[in-house]
């Protein structure tokens, strides 16, 4: 309720003012509001609530039975603090009781709605052994309010002992973004979580100058590596700048005296010309004959390589042919 005023009287003399019993009346009632309110004593039990929604008017209300509705998602038994404005804004300050967390949320009367939970507690939250910050949740539990967070050794989480910055992007409270850092290794981590996701999906690792370069293990396409296969053959590309193309081709039949001759064109290009090694496999006359591929190797080979591509030939200066063969071939060299 508000505060009442003592009614002083039309000065000098006061005397159509308030009683000194009226006055003091006035006084305790005022003391007993606050009181009430949790300013000046204890929370009053009637200022227990079901639903923080409910906490409209300033001071101090009880949503400490650990299932009141509306409370910021992780804090358990909330003890809220509201302020008001005179054009009906309310802000609720909430800290958890039994383990100090902190959030604040605001309510705008222009479109009658609540704003998100955004975590305000100064250590960002606390670290629970098996998996947990506030109220002791999994790294893949949804917090739909901003805040770092602390795991250790929890579900979910990506490895090792980390903090966790969260952050929902309130133009659209359907996703947040967690970045995970370690605490005792220089690693990093992130991840978008969408709260439509029947499952949290997994982090990324960030690569940076202390893991770039190592011992290779399998990673998701993109940045560090980059693979294609095309009507030329197949191409890999490493963050180093190596590329390796590999391909086959075939070097045609050619009468006695002749040149037999085939182009051959890189999956990718080059920066410099490249070195390239070819191999003869097998004749491509389907008959599973392995002479052609022996002349050819009598007759010997040689090729012209640029950035793009290569002119591969043979001259059949000791053997005709009588069937193409086809090679493999392998070339190395840089992208950058």
């Amino acid at each position: 309720m508000p505060m009442q005023q003592v009614n002083l009287g039309t000065p000098p003399s006061a005397v159509d003012g308030d009683s000194a019993r009226t006055a003091f009346t006035r006084i305790n009632d005022n003391f007993k509001t606050l009181d009430g309110m949790g300013v000046s004593g204890p929370v009053d039990g009637n200022r227990a609530i079901q639903d923080c929604n409910l906490a409209l008017s300033p001071g101090l209300w009880l949503a400490t039975s650990g299932t009141s509705s509306n409370r910021p998602p992780g804090l358990t038994y909330v003890l809220l603090r509201v302020s008001t404005t005179d054009y009906g804004a309310i802000v609720q300050e909430a800290v958890d009781v039994i383990h100090g967390d902190q959030a604040v949320r605001t309510f705008n009367p222009n479109n009658n709605t609540w704003g998100h939970w955004i975590s305000a507690s100064g250590q960002g939250g606390r670290t629970l052994p098996g998996g947990g910050n506030i109220g002791g949740l999994g790294i893949d539990t949804h917090k739909p309010h901003s805040g770092l967070y602390g795991y250790y050794q929890g579900p979910g989480e990506p490895g090792g002992a980390l903090s966790v910055l969260e952050t929902l992007w309130h133009a659209d409270p359907q996703w947040s973004t967690q970045l995970a850092m370690g605490v005792s290794t220089n690693e990093l981590f992130y991840r978008s979580i969408s709260k439509n996701a029947t499952t949290a999906p997994a982090f990324a690792r960030v690569y940076t100058s202390h893991n770039s370069l190592g011992a290779v293990s399998g990673i998701a396409a993109g940045g560090l590596i980059e693979s294609g296969v095309n009507a030329n053959g197949s191409y890999t590309k490493f963050a180093d700048g190596s590329l390796l193309c590999a391909g086959d081709f075939v070097l045609p039949a050619a009468p006695l005296n002749a040149e037999a001759a085939v182009n051959v064109v890189f999956a990718a290009a080059f920066a410099q010309v490249p070195r390239v090694v070819a191999n003869p496999v097998v004749s491509a006359s389907g008959s599973g004959s392995q002479a052609d591929a022996g002349l050819i190797n009598m007759n010997g080979t040689y090729m012209s390589v640029t950035a793009s591509s290569m002119a591969f030939r043979s001259w059949t200066y000791r053997h005709a042919t009588t069937a193409g063969v086809i090679f493999h071939y392998t070339a190395t060299g840089r992208w950058r």
